[in-house]
């Protein structure tokens, strides 16, 4: 993996990044805000998202990446958060149950013909390693 000059999506520095799209002063603040909000969560796990905003001075958009990111999930569905897909209410993540069932029928039904053209190659592979199918010449008087 190569470092690559990025700009901090938090607090606009540039800042060597191996993938990360915040520098390390901003990934270190954010998860000083994840165990803040974990932490009262744990002792309030009834509260909203305004309610642990307000009590533990977190930004509701952390939160909210937090629950997206399944960091975090709420007790209950929320209309706060809602599946990318279809628009149900979640508890955390950014798709519901069926809309991740769905996708994973989709990507198998995709790889499908990808699995079976390797499983074919290396049957070929198989034969032809043998010596099976090889051509052989004869030289000399027939």
């Amino acid at each position: 993996m190569s470092i690559q000059i990025k700009q901090c999506k938090d607090c606009n520095r540039l800042f060597h990044s191996l993938g990360s799209n915040i520098c390390p002063d901003c990934s270190e603040k954010v998860d000083n805000y994840f165990r803040l909000v974990r932490d009262y969560l744990y002792a309030n796990p009834e509260a909203d998202v305004l309610e642990v905003s307000k009590n533990t001075g977190v930004q509701e958009s952390y939160i909210f990446e937090f629950l997206r990111e399944e960091r975090l999930s709420l007790n209950k569905d929320s209309e706060y958060i809602k599946c990318e897909q279809c628009g149900s209410a979640i508890n955390s993540g950014k798709l519901c149950k069926s809309c991740k069932e769905r996708l994973s029928k989709i990507l198998e039904t995709a790889a499908a013909p990808a699995a079976a053209s390797k499983e074919k190659a290396q049957q070929q592979q198989e034969i032809f390693g043998r010596g099976l199918g090889k051509v052989h010449l004869k030289y000399g008087s027939d």
